[in-house]
C-alpha cells in the first residue's frame, strides 16, 4: 500500500552511537532507502534530551557509550511520563552476543536487536518491520478516536431524545404525576426509548421502545423511529391507531429481520383511565394505592415486523395513589450470581418494599428499585436497560 510505505517513509528515526562514522554510515543507510527524518547523537543522555523534541518513532541504541550507555538510555526511556517514548521501539545494535548479555537487553526494555558488524539490508528490513507496525497502530488510535468522537456525539444525541427535565417537571405540574426514570445502555448506543407527551389538559401520552439488538444497529432504529413520530404528526393519538400506523410507516424502513416492541398508553386523569396498545412489550405492571398489583396485557405483532398490522385498544382503570411501572425486557432477563431472573411477583415484592419503606417519597423507591436491582443482578447489562415510573399523584 503506497500510503502505508509513504507514513514508514515520513516516520522519525534517531540514531544513538558514539562512533561519529557509525553514525554516519547509518545515517546515509537510511537515506538512501528513501527516510525523510533522521537524526543522530552521541551518548543516552543527549538521546534523552532530543527526544521530547524530535520524538523518534524508532531508536537505534549502541549499548556501549560515555556518559550513559545503551541499556542505561533504555531504562529511562521506559520510564518516561511520556507514552510516546515510553513505547517508541528501541533496536539496539551491540557486538555484545552472550545469551546474558542478550537478557540484559531485553530486561531494559529492548525491542529488537542486532549483532555488530551491521548489514545494512538487515538494519533496514528490521527498522521497516518495527516502523510499519508503529504506523498500523497509529493508523488504529486514530481510528479509534475517531470512532469515539462520532460514538460520543451519537450517544449525546440519543440522550436528547429523552424526555428533558424541563418537560418532565411541566407534565408533573400540569397532570398531578409524578415522573421517573433510569435509562442505562449496554453499549455506548442503546436500543431504547421512552417518550412522554401532553396531549391535553386532560391527557398525556407516555410510551418505551426497545428494538432487537443494541449498539449502532439498534441505535440507528431508534434515530429512524424518532424520526417518523416527529414527521409524522397526522398519527392517530388512540393507542391502536398510532402503533398501526407507526408500524406501517417503520416496517418500510428497518431491514428485514429487525423490530421493535412497544408500548403506548394515554392516560386520562378526569375518566382515571388508562387507554394502551402493545406490540409485544414487556408486560407493564400497574401498583393500585390498596397494595394490589396487576400484570397487563400486552400480546401484539412487533413494530415494524410486518407491514399489515394492526393493534387493539385496552383500557383499565388509573386512579389517583396508581402507579404504572414500565420497562424494557433487560429487568426480567438479567440474571443474578445464582442464575434466577426477575418476574412480575418478583418485581411487585421490590416495589411494594421500597413503597413501604419510604411512604410517598417517589423518587427514593424508584431509585431504591434501581439499586436493588444493580446489587443483586449483572452489574455489566447485555441488553439496554429502561425503566419509568408514573405515579397518579
Amino acid at each position: 500500500m503506497p500510503e502505508i510505505k509513504n507514513d514508514i517513509l515520513n516516520c522519525r528515526i534517531l540514531i544513538v552511537e558514539d562512533d561519529r562514522l557509525g553514525r554516519l554510515v547509518l545515517h546515509e543507510v537510511f537515506k538512501q532507502q528513501g527516510f525523510l527524518h533522521i537524526e543522530e547523537v552521541e551518548n543516552g543522555r543527549l538521546a534523552l534530551e532530543i527526544m521530547p523534541v524530535f520524538k523518534p518513532n524508532l531508536v537505534i541504541l549502541d549499548v556501549v557509550m560515555p556518559e550513559m550507555d545503551g541499556i542505561e538510555c533504555c531504562k529511562h526511556m521506559r520510564a518516561h511520563s511520556d507514552p510516546a517514548i515510553a513505547n517508541v521501539p528501541i533496536l539496539f545494535q551491540t557486538a555484545l552476543d552472550s545469551i546474558a548479555d542478550k537478557a540484559r537487553l531485553f530486561a531494559a526494555g529492548a525491542t529488537d536487536y542486532l549483532t555488530k558488524p551491521i548489514d545494512p539490508h538487515e538494519i533496514t528490513a528490521r527498522a521497516v518491520v518495527h516502523l510499519e507496525r508503529e504506523v498500523m497502530m497509529r493508523r488504529l488510535r486514530e481510528y479509534n478516536q475517531r470512532v469515539k468522537r462520532e460514538l460520543d456525539t451519537a450517544r449525546s444525541t440519543q440522550h436528547l431524545m429523552l424526555p428533558s427535565p424541563r418537560q418532565l417537571s411541566n407534565i408533573e405540574a400540569l397532570h398531578h404525576v409524578h415522573l421517573h426514570h433510569h435509562f442505562q445502555p449496554s453499549s455506548e448506543l442503546g436500543g431504547d426509548l421512552w417518550g412522554i407527551k401532553s396531549i391535553s389538559s386532560e391527557e398525556f401520552s407516555i410510551s418505551t421502545v426497545d428494538f432487537s439488538g443494541h449498539g449502532v444497529n439498534a441505535a440507528l432504529n431508534v434515530f429512524r423511529l424518532q424520526a417518523l413520530i416527529h414527521s409524522a404528526p397526522h398519527l392517530d393519538t388512540a393507542p391502536s391507531a398510532y402503533l398501526t400506523n407507526l408500524n406501517t410507516l417503520l416496517a418500510q424502513l428497518v431491514p428485514v429481520g429487525q423490530f421493535a416492541t412497544m408500548f403506548y398508553g394515554v392516560v386520562n386523569t378526569v375518566s382515571n383511565t388508562l387507554s394502551y396498545a402493545s406490540a409485544a412489550a414487556p408486560a407493564p405492571i400497574l401498583f393500585h394505592s390498596d397494595g394490589r398489583y396487576s400484570a397487563l396485557d400486552s400480546s401484539g405483532m412487533l413494530l415494524g415486523a410486518m407491514q399489515n398490522t394492526t393493534y387493539e385498544t385496552r383500557i383499565v382503570p388509573f386512579h389517583s395513589g396508581d402507579t404504572l411501572l414500565l420497562y424494557s425486557d433487560a429487568l426480567t432477563e438479567t440474571r443474578d450470581a445464582s442464575g434466577n431472573v426477575l418476574d412480575a411477583d418478583a418485581i411487585a415484592v421490590m416495589f411494594n418494599d421500597a413503597m413501604r419503606a419510604m411512604p410517598g417519597d417517589y423518587s427514593d423507591y424508584f431509585q431504591a428499585i434501581c439499586s436493588d436491582f444493580a446489587s443483586n443482578f449483572s452489574a455489566t447489562l447485555n441488553d439496554d436497560l429502561t425503566i419509568v415510573g408514573c405515579t397518579r399523584a
